[in-house]
């Protein structure tokens, strides 16, 4: 089985092809409103940052894997944006790949600082810790999430 890496330039032109990506990574989620709300996230997004990409994870022909992130060369700081592996793929090493991927195009940029907001549970902050990233801080925000309406989020911080 093989497993392929995808990195795309994300654009307003391609965004709608990652609806699709994130219905199908999303296997737990039914409502097509918190998919609409994604890809309104990125629209949002892509007009903070405008160096953006995706990185994409496909085994054989079903995608596994997805990491959106962008940076600003002047400030040289990374905003890593979202991260998910399909539930069926977890704890295999493809959410490490995904940041490692990350890690090397941002070297090549010359950014050295990472950053992430994630939701602050004990999966997800200790996948952040393995991957050298910081906690900073805690914010509680409302928000339409897959979890909650009301929802902690942890900043982290990661120097490469």
């Amino acid at each position: 089985m093989e497993i392929k890496s995808l990195e795309l330039f994300l654009s307003g032109e391609n965004i709608e092809v990652f609806k699709d990506i994130h219905l199908k990574l999303h296997s737990n989620i039914k409502q097509s409103d918190y998919i609409d709300l994604k890809m309104n996230n990125y629209r949002e997004f892509l007009s903070l940052y405008k160096d953006s990409y995706v990185i994409l994870l496909k085994r054989n022909d079903v995608y596994i894997g997805l990491l959106v992130f962008a940076y600003d060369k002047y400030k040289k700081v990374a905003y890593l944006e979202e991260l998910i592996v399909s539930n069926e793929y977890r704890n295999k090493g493809y959410g490490s790949k995904l940041i490692k991927k990350m890690k090397n195009i941002l070297k090549k940029k010359s950014i050295r600082i990472i950053e992430t907001d994630s939701l602050n549970y004990e999966e997800a902050i200790y996948f952040y810790e393995k991957q050298e990233f910081k906690k900073i801080n805690v914010k509680m925000s409302k928000v339409h999430s897959i979890h909650n309406d009301i929802s902690a989020f942890q900043k982290m911080l990661c120097k490469i």
